[in-house]
């Protein structure tokens, strides 16, 4: 459940593409917009457990709706959303140095098409 103003909106947990931590709010994002929460992302982590994976300390994502890992230099980020290509909607999320190499593991586990070495 999450807050729209003065409204709660029920989501669908397989929906979620990612939750946020900023300037001590919350947000989640989801194909049918950004809305804010009352949990920090370690309590949201504790109840969705492994539908999550941490790629940041501010960012939570639901690996299913990943689409796309960039590096450019030492910057890695992933677009999580409904599609691939320009104007799909969802959000570009950075992924920590640290987490950039298990993230990227954790991808490409179960990926085909791609010479690994």
């Amino acid at each position: 459940m999450a807050r729209r103003g003065k409204s709660l909106v029920f989501l669908d947990t397989s929906e979620v593409w990612a939750f946020e931590a900023a300037d001590r709010l919350t947000s989640v994002h989801t194909p049918h917009g950004t809305f804010d929460l009352d949990l920090s992302l370690s309590a949201i982590e504790a109840s969705l457990g492994r539908a999550l994976t941490r790629v940041h300390r501010n960012w939570l994502v639901n690996a299913a709706h990943i689409k796309e890992l960039e590096r450019d230099g030492t910057e890695t980020t992933i677009f999580v959303g409904a599609g691939i290509g320009p104007g799909q909607p969802g959000v570009r999320v950075p992924i920590a140095r640290e987490r950039a190499a298990s993230v990227r593991e954790m991808l490409l586990t179960t990926a085909t098409g791609l010479r690994r070495g």
